[in-house]
């Protein structure tokens, strides 16, 4: 009993893991200054010429974090 219940407890944790991973986070990417922004960001509400919302993995690869949130 107890070897199926740790096992049904590991495929749930798996589960949750994957299903995290494959949620893309999105952000807002300053396309003239490089730097990316949480949505929830006060800097990204400002922000509104040259910005853009984008995958954080794809962020990442171009530019760097804003200074207050974190990107």
């Amino acid at each position: 009993m107890k070897k199926i219940l740790s096992t049904i407890i590991f495929v749930a944790i798996v589960s949750l893991f994957s299903v995290s991973s494959a949620i893309a986070e999105t952000v807002i990417y300053n396309t003239q200054s490089g730097i990316y922004h949480n949505t929830s960001c006060y800097s990204a509400s400002k922000c509104t010429k040259n910005c853009v919302k984008m995958d954080k993995k794809d962020a990442v690869k171009k530019g760097r974090p804003c200074k207050k949130c974190g990107g």
